[in-house]
């Protein structure tokens, strides 16, 4: 039986269509207060806010408005804060800073294909792990296809087409500390890329 690729994402249309991109938070000690309402200054309610690398603790009794995130010894440089308000989930950056270590990533764009519908990344400095989001929603595996030496190409949502202007970002890491970050703009669904672009 064939299977066909679908570049879809979950529908949430509160964090991706409604909020901008939450800027990443900042990890610069073992304890880092974060205030939701701070990167989704719309949201009605906080229901869970969770992390699979980082412990998360509520500061009140009341709910998850606001919520401490410890840093664990095994932390990545790089991770999500998953953020759900009934049934859509949205994503936080967590960004460890650390000092400058010559070695971290380094992620550029190599063009786009198929019209806009994807572009191709490039991570020098690798291994190096990467994440990338459209809007405020983590992509997972079906929209990337990984190649070598840190070459993998993104396909843009099709969520995207019903967006104006819309962003997909990379953030990288590797065992040196937190990398380089990218932001490629799309336009109804296509990215605009001018030829290569190192940020």
């Amino acid at each position: 039986m064939l299977q066909s690729c679908t570049y879809r994402v979950p529908d949430n249309p509160f964090f991706d269509k409604e909020s901008v991109p939450a800027a990443p938070c900042i990890v610069s000690s073992d304890t880092t207060v974060v205030i939701v309402r701070d990167y989704f200054p719309g949201i009605g309610r906080v229901d869970t806010v969770t992390c699979g690398d980082y412990e998360v603790v509520p500061v009140s009794r009341e709910g998850m408005d606001t919520v401490l995130v410890v840093a664990r010894p095994a932390s990545r440089f790089i991770s999500i804060l998953t953020v759900s308000s009934g049934s859509e989930k949205g994503a936080i950056v967590l960004k460890r800073q650390v000092a400058e270590a010559p070695g971290t990533p380094v992620v550029s764009t190599a063009g786009s294909t198929m019209g806009g519908r994807e572009f191709t990344a490039e991570v020098k400095n690798t291994p190096a792990s990467y994440l990338v989001l459209w809007q405020n929603t983590l992509l997972d595996r079906n929209c990337l296809s990984y190649r070598k030496n840190g070459v993998f190409t993104v396909h843009v949502p099709y969520n995207a087409l019903d967006v104006d202007t819309s962003f997909i970002r990379i953030f990288s890491h590797n065992a040196a500390g937190a990398g380089g970050d990218i932001t490629v703009p799309v336009f109804r669904g296509r990215v605009m890329l001018s030829g290569r672009t190192e940020f």
